[in-house]
């Protein structure tokens, strides 16, 4: 009895070990710095993705810390290059847009939870290409409690992260922006 206690005991143990070991085999690999950006790799669906990400280096409307990013991805698994969506740290209004500002051109999100994304994937082009000739990026945004939000990320760093994602994660031909 008592070395079938020890073996269950060793086999709950050993099941334990096992699935750390899988998850960690899933976080994402640090690939770079490059001023206010970070690059990084995943595996999704067995195929190598990558993407850069950057915090806000100021943040109005909101106190204490936020977990916000902008993340600009390569998805070779799902045949997504230069998506772009931002993680805004508090919920967003239902059905509410988030603007984008980066040299006088606006671009219009879409809000879902504390997510935002561009519509389709010709206005992840323009606004990649924007990010990687801007020098900063304004969004605006409403909460759910209806309190104005505004956050500002530098683009110091952009065009290197870029350069990594496309080296690492490249873009097929048919796919890259012109």
């Amino acid at each position: 009895m008592l070395n079938a206690k020890y073996k269950y005991s060793f086999l709950f143990l050993l099941m334990i070990l096992m699935t750390a070991v899988e998850c960690r085999a899933e976080h994402p690999t640090y690939l770079g710095a490059f001023k206010d950006w970070k690059t990084f790799s995943f595996k999704e669906n067995g195929q190598l993705g990558c993407y850069a990400i950057s915090d806000p280096i100021a943040v109005e409307g909101l106190s204490g810390r936020t977990n916000s990013h902008i993340y600009i991805s390569h998805r070779p698994a799902l045949n997504n290059f230069n998506e772009v969506s931002f993680t805004i740290g508090y919920n967003l209004k239902k059905k509410s847009d988030v603007s984008v500002f980066i040299d006088g051109q606006e671009f219009l999100l879409v809000a879902n939870g504390n997510k935002a994304w561009t519509k389709n994937a010709n206005e992840d082009q323009k606004l990649v290409q924007a990010i990687l000739k801007g020098s900063k990026l304004i969004l605006k945004a409403t909460l759910r409690s209806n309190k104005g939000l505004k956050q500002t990320y530098s683009l110091r760093g952009a065009t290197a992260a870029h350069q990594l994602l496309n080296k690492k994660c490249p873009i097929p031909h048919e796919t890259k922006a012109n």
